[in-house]
């Protein structure tokens, strides 16, 4: 099996138009590209590379999937695996994972035939250990955690079942307590950006020096993560969406969606034609020991090699949550801008200036969500 850190990938079973991923637009003079998402906004996914790079770039995703064998989850059932129930969590950790790979060590190493730099082979091991299945400290991604502050936030226990919305609130927790690399994280649970909210966030911070915390206020933006649950249907996806969905991954700034088909949670990175490409979290495999000090670990099973799966968009469960990563204030502007040249008809969501009282702000087109959405397993 090849390794992340090597050159090798798996091309078999790829046909069809061209397939967009995080701006990038994998086409070749053969395949073309998908004559409905030629409809873009400006400056949106100028980059094309060639169509065969593709099954390098989803090689080396990060791809978290069901684990045995692992300590102890605290509490009374004691649970040793996450098969049968962890899924939407998995799927939020891929999620976080594009986005924090993206910020500490950006994403064209993802298309280079070349073997990653040593720098990045080291960066990326030392965020798998965030993700590690393991109750200590140093993993707060971990699913030990997840389940952790799960019951502590949203008074979940067990093995009970995450929808994209509630997986969404629990990383903007552990994110908040984390702050890797000085990130920050934004839910729009209604479906609306203000950014009034993203600016507070984004640029004031608690001092931790000596004497009584206080806020200290920065002139730029912190990096930040926003994601955005959406409910695009009743029990199905309506497909007036389905076109618009799929836009969103001409944007460099789009990470993915963690939503999946009915009762099986996926995290989906790229779309082609009428489908999206998804890494799926329903494989169990052992839990790899990782200690504190420990960055020669094998990383085998973190990465996906096998040929690039994807799935109709018709057949998506409609409650999903859509993940961006915003490197300043700039980025965040000009995603803004481009976004805008949409029609506003079947918006997926809103981004308004200011939030107010009184008023969800939630797009006209979309439903603002509960979360008794999407019971995965």
């Amino acid at each position: 099996m090849a390794s992340i850190f090597s050159n090798r990938s798996n091309d078999g079973g790829l046909s069809g138009g061209g397939i967009w991923m995080h701006g990038v637009c994998f086409t070749s003079e053969s395949t073309g590209t998908d004559p409905s998402m030629d409809s873009s906004p400006p400056n949106v996914a100028t980059k094309f590379v060639d169509f065969n790079q593709f099954p390098r770039a989803v090689s080396r995703l990060l791809w978290f999937t069901y684990r045995c064998d692992f300590e102890p989850i605290a509490g009374p059932m004691h649970l040793t695996s996450d098969a049968g129930w962890g899924c939407t969590l998995r799927s939020a950790q891929m999620l976080l994972a594009q986005c924090l790979t993206t910020h500490l060590v950006g994403y064209d190493w993802k298309l280079s035939d070349q073997v990653p730099p040593a720098g990045i082979v080291r960066t990326i091991r030392e965020l798998l250990r965030w993700f590690a299945d393991t109750p200590n400290d140093w993993s707060p991604y971990s699913i030990h955690n997840l389940v952790r502050i799960g019951g502590i936030l949203l008074g979940k226990t067990g093995t009970d079942w995450y929808g994209p919305t509630t997986a969404a609130l629990v990383l903007q927790q552990i994110v908040a307590m984390h702050e890797p690399g000085n990130v920050v994280m934004y839910v729009a649970v209604d479906a609306a950006i203000f950014k009034d909210k993203l600016r507070l966030l984004c640029t004031t911070e608690l001092s931790r020096g000596s004497g009584e915390p206080h806020v200290i206020s920065r002139k730029e933006w912190k990096p930040l993560i926003v994601l955005v649950p959406v409910r695009i249907g009743i029990d199905h996806v309506n497909p007036v969406y389905i076109h618009r969905l799929k836009q969103l991954f001409k944007f460099p700034q789009c990470m993915g969606i963690m939503g999946g088909k009915p009762r099986s949670s996926l995290y989906f990175f790229a779309a082609q034609d009428n489908y999206l490409y998804y890494l799926d979290p329903h494989t169990l495999q052992p839990t790899i020991p990782i200690s504190n000090d420990q960055l020669f670990f094998d990383t085998t099973t973190y990465f996906y090699h096998g040929t690039p799966r994807k799935i109709p968009a018709t057949e998506l469960d409609p409650s999903m949550t859509i993940g961006f990563f915003f490197s300043s204030e700039s980025d965040f502007e000009a995603f803004q801008h481009d976004y805008e040249q949409f029609p506003k008809e079947n918006s997926l969501f809103s981004i308004l200036d200011q939030s107010f009282d009184g008023t969800k702000g939630s797009s006209e087109d979309v439903l603002a969500l509960s979360d008794d959405e999407f019971d995965a397993l």
